[in-house]
C-alpha cells in the first residue's frame, strides 16, 4: 500500500516550524575582597628629634590610616587596639607619611608603636615601633649670683674681686669712681671678662687703682648659653694708703769707687729709684732707716756728704721715702776709710 505525505500549506506556500532567535548576554566579573592587610615597606622611623618633639616615619603598600602611640621606652608594649586608640594619619600607598609629634619631655627615651590598615580595614596583626631620646632642653636662664660679689685683701692700688654663680659661664667687671652713675649691663660686659666655674668662686685680682680712694666695682655674669644676667651688681672698696715703700737707690759710689779718704767731705753718685711718688732722700752713716718725720729729709738727690770724726771705715747709707711717708728699710750702702 502507498503511503502520502500531507503538507499543511497556508496559501500557496507550505508551513514550518521556525527556531527562536538567538539572545547575546555581556557579563563581568568582579574581583574577590580584600582581605590582606598592607605592609610596611618602610619605617617606622624617626628624624629632627629636638627637646619636645620628633618627626615620625612609615610607608606602607596600600592607602589606608596609620595609628601611633606614644609611650615612656620602659613602658610594656601595647596591643594594636591599643595603638589604633592612639593618634591617627592618613596614608597613602607607597609614599612615605610624616607626622609630626610633640609634646614630649626633655632629655627622656621613648617608643613609638605604630600600626596600619588599609581601606579595606585589613588592620596589620603587629605592632611595630622606633626608639627615641628627645634632647636636653635648651638653656634660656641666665646664671644666679650665688655668693658675692666681694673683696678682699685690699691695698693701696688693688683688691681682690670674689664673685659664684649657679653655672659655668663668663664674669665681667667694671671699676668706676664711687659717685659715677652706675653703668648698664653692656657697659659692663665691655670691661673686664674672666671664666667661671658653677658653684665655684672667681676671683680675678684688680690692679692700677688709686691709693686712699673710693670705688665701685660692677659685676654682671653670663652663662655657655649667652643668657646675661639682667641687673647689674655692685661692691664698694675703697683703697687704703700707701704702706709700700719705695725701692732703694742702686749703683752707690762714694769718691768714684776710691778705697781711701783723708778728707771729710765725699761724693756721691747713685741711681734713683723709678717710683713716681719719691719725695725724699737722707744720707747717713745709721744702719738703722731714719723716722718719716726726720728733719734732716730732702727733696734733692744727694751728690756728697760729710763724714763723721775720726778716722777708719766709714760706712754711708742712701735712704729714700714716697710721698705717703714709707721709708725704704735698709738703703743703699758703700763703704770708704778715712784715713788722716
Amino acid at each position: 500500500m502507498r503511503s502520502r505525505v500531507r503538507t499543511r500549506t497556508h496559501g500557496s506556500v507550505g508551513r514550518r516550524r521556525l527556531r527562536p532567535p538567538l539572545t547575546r548576554f555581556s557579563v563581568t566579573t568582579t574581583a574577590g575582597a580584600d582581605l590582606t592587610a598592607p605592609t610596611t615597606t618602610a619605617g617606622p622611623s624617626v628624624s629632627g628629634t629636638t627637646d619636645t618633639g620628633t618627626t615620625l616615619s612609615a610607608t606602607v603598600s596600600e592607602n589606608g590610616t596609620g595609628y601611633y602611640l606614644v609611650q615612656a621606652a620602659a613602658a610594656a608594649a601595647p596591643t594594636v587596639a591599643a595603638v589604633q586608640a592612639g593618634t591617627s594619619f592618613a596614608m597613602t600607598a607607597n609614599v612615605a607619611a610624616s607626622p609630626a609629634i610633640s609634646g614630649l619631655t626633655a632629655s627622656t627615651a621613648y617608643k613609638i608603636y605604630f600600626v596600619a590598615k588599609d581601606a579595606a580595614n585589613n588592620v596589620q596583626a603587629a605592632v611595630q615601633n622606633v626608639a627615641v631620646t628627645t634632647s636636653a632642653a635648651p638653656d634660656v636662664t641666665a646664671p644666679t649670683t650665688t655668693a658675692g660679689p666681694s673683696v678682699s685683701g685690699t691695698t693701696d692700688t688693688a683688691t681682690t674681686l670674689s664673685a659664684t654663680i649657679s653655672e659655668n659661664g663668663t664674669g665681667y667687671y667694671l671699676v668706676q669712681a664711687a659717685a659715677a652713675a652706675a653703668p648698664t649691663v653692656a657697659a659692663v660686659q665691655a670691661g673686664t671678662a674672666f671664666a667661671m666655674t658653677a658653684n665655684v668662686a672667681a676671683s680675678p685680682a684688680i690692679t692700677g687703682l688709686t691709693v686712699s680712694t673710693a670705688y665701685k666695682i660692677y659685676f654682671v655674669a653670663k652663662d655657655a648659653a649667652n643668657n646675661v644676667q639682667a641687673a647689674v651688681q655692685s661692691v664698694a672698696v675703697t683703697t687704703s694708703a700707701d704702706v709700700t715703700p719705695p725701692a732703694a737707690p742702686t749703683g752707690l759710689v762714694i769718691n768714684n769707687g776710691a778705697a781711701t779718704t783723708n778728707i771729710v767731705e765725699v761724693a756721691l753718685d747713685m741711681t734713683a729709684p723709678l717710683d713716681a711718688d719719691l719725695a725724699g732722700w737722707i744720707v747717713s752713716e745709721s744702719a738703722s732707716a731714719p723716722a718719716a718725720g726726720d728733719p734732716d729729709w730732702s727733696t734733692t738727690k744727694p751728690t756728697s756728704f760729710n763724714l763723721s770724726a775720726g778716722n777708719g771705715t766709714k760706712t754711708v747709707y742712701v735712704y729714700v721715702k714716697d710721698a705717703s711717708g714709707n721709708v725704704q728699710p735698709t738703703g743703699a750702702s758703700d763703704t770708704i776709710d778715712k784715713v788722716p
